[in-house]
């Protein structure tokens, strides 16, 4: 039940996650469902569910409407809540007037923490047990999202806001320990890391330990499309192939010359349609999207000539894009 103060509904009171207090955020400024998307980095029917249901849980029926009962629970909390300790006093100096203006500032900025927040996460409470390591790749979950390590920032890249802390570190856990897509948890990050967004890109694409790790998502609990994972979109300064039946470490053998063929497949990644069921063959081929900022994004296209359907890292794409690809007309040879 909504707790209500006369007719203004206490903040605490709407139960919103940390994603739908910067999706109402964003609502208080004017964005529409599309900017909402493109700012968070979640799909055009991701922002509209999330609208949806920030309306429903506010009791309101408009965006409007729920933006300014949002605003009002808002300003009700702080005056409450510094009327409590004993903070809000109507007084004629100088002096206490400066400490309401900075009662006020000290409210502001605990508000804009909140719409900042982490993911939010479970509770585990399994033991650590010591020296039971189990052969893991490092890993992270997040918001249903499995991110991998791949590798280390260069000294240019900007780490952005905290996205998510460990809750549980399952390469520290009983070797029985569950396997799979836990929420918040990892493999060789101890619990209570936090990591950031990275500045430039979405973060259910690339999030960063504060001392530079980079992660980067391979993969998702839902259906969806491309775009929900990956970002690279305008950010692809080449497009390296390695052969069939390599690992994804391997290096690459060939480039792909033929550039509007390369901004094609980018595009079909970020549009196709997103198929968490889809397992990689053994023998298909290793894409390294060399990125303008100077990493590098790996992905394993899953088809051959008799095959039916191309993928990759679970991305549908078209069979006869995937055809061209890897088409001797388009490889030169990589030094």
């Amino acid at each position: 039940m909504r707790k209500r103060t006369g007719t203004r509904v206490q903040r605490e009171a709407f139960h919103l996650t940390p994603r739908q207090e910067e999706v109402v955020g964003l609502m208080a400024k004017g964005y529409t469902n599309a900017q909402i998307a493109d700012a968070l980095g979640i799909t055009l029917d991701g922002a509209k569910a999330h609208v949806s249901e920030i309306i429903s849980r506010l009791g309101v029926t408009t965006r409007e409407e729920a933006v300014a009962a949002w605003q009002a629970a808002g300003r009700r909390s702080w005056m409450s809540g510094l009327s409590a300790a004993g903070l809000v006093k109507v007084v004629s100096t100088v002096a206490g007037v400066a400490a309401i203006v900075a009662a006020a500032s000290f409210a502001a900025s605990r508000l804009n923490d909140r719409n900042a927040g982490l993911i939010q996460c479970p509770t585990y409470n399994y033991a650590a047990v010591p020296n039971q390591m189990a052969d893991w790749a490092p890993f992270v979950n997040f918001d249903g999202r499995h991110y991998i390590r791949s590798g280390r920032l260069f000294d240019h890249h900007e780490i952005g806001a905290a996205y998510g802390q460990v809750a549980l570190n399952v390469s520290e856990t009983p070797p029985d320990r569950p396997a799979g897509a836990l929420d918040c948890a990892a493999a060789f990050l101890p619990v209570g890391t936090t990591l950031h967004e990275l500045k430039g890109f979405a973060p259910t694409f690339r999030l960063a330990t504060a001392d530079g790790e980079l992660y980067q998502t391979v993969s998702m609990d839902g259906r969806g499309i491309g775009a929900d994972l990956i970002d690279i979109e305008n950010r692809v300064l080449a497009l390296l192939v390695g052969p069939a039946g390599r690992s994804l470490g391997s290096r690459p053998t060939w480039q792909i010359t033929d550039r509007p063929l390369v901004d094609e497949l980018v595009a079909a990644l970020h549009t196709g349609a997103y198929n968490p069921g889809i397992i990689p063959m053994n023998d298909g081929s290793v894409l390294h999207f060399r990125l303008l900022d100077g990493t590098t994004f790996v992905a394993h296209l899953s088809w051959r000539p008799d095959a039916i359907g191309a993928s990759i890292n679970g991305v549908i794409i078209p069979e006869e894009l995937a055809a061209r690809l890897l088409s001797a007309d388009v490889l030169g040879i990589v030094e």
